[in-house]
């Protein structure tokens, strides 16, 4: 029996509220509070504790049984496809000479050439400032350690008569898009 069928039962009995609420408070059987044999009915318990915890428990209830079968994955072998990519690493590369070139090729340039020099020789300061002065748009210079080879990357061509003055000096290669 809830409260306000208490109180509703009360209004019908003419029993004052305080007396339902001072029975409530004490929790006597009505009879020893005085009030009418219809309040108390075996069982029904006037603590508003216990229904509260009652709804509490059966939502919780509820909720984890829905989390737990909406979470449910199929564990079929049918669902599942085999991997089928034609993913391959690539290798890495051996020489010194293809590191390099490939950080140049890693880079995205437009253009990448290789300079050596005609007679085979060491580059020189002097090189390596005409390499800068015939090549103002080049970005990116790498060179190899026994210094007789540079990789360069560049989005821009070089401009003929420069590639002519440098030609002259230097055996260069177009590794550009290969």
């Amino acid at each position: 029996m809830t409260a306000a069928a208490v109180i509703r039962t009360t209004r019908r009995d003419r029993v004052s509220t305080e007396a339902v609420a001072a029975a409530i408070r004490s929790q006597k059987p009505a009879r020893e509070q005085g009030l009418p044999p219809a309040i108390e009915q075996p069982g029904i318990s006037l603590d508003m504790s216990e229904p509260i915890k009652a709804i509490s428990l059966t939502c919780l209830m509820i909720a984890l049984g829905l989390s737990f079968s909406a979470c449910k994955r199929s564990s079929s072998e049918e669902d599942e496809t085999p991997d089928n990519s034609t993913y391959r690493p690539e290798s890495t590369p051996t020489t010194e000479f293809e590191q390099k070139l490939k950080v140049v090729r890693d880079a995205h340039f437009q253009y990448v050439w290789v300079f050596t020099r005609i007679d085979g020789r060491a580059f020189t300061p002097e090189d390596s400032q005409l390499l800068h002065t015939n090549a103002p748009k080049v970005v990116d210079w790498v060179g190899m350690d026994d210094k007789k080879k540079f990789i360069a990357g560049s989005n821009f061509p070089i401009e003929p008569p420069n590639l002519a003055a440098l030609q002259k000096r230097f055996q260069i290669e177009d590794y550009s898009g290969k």
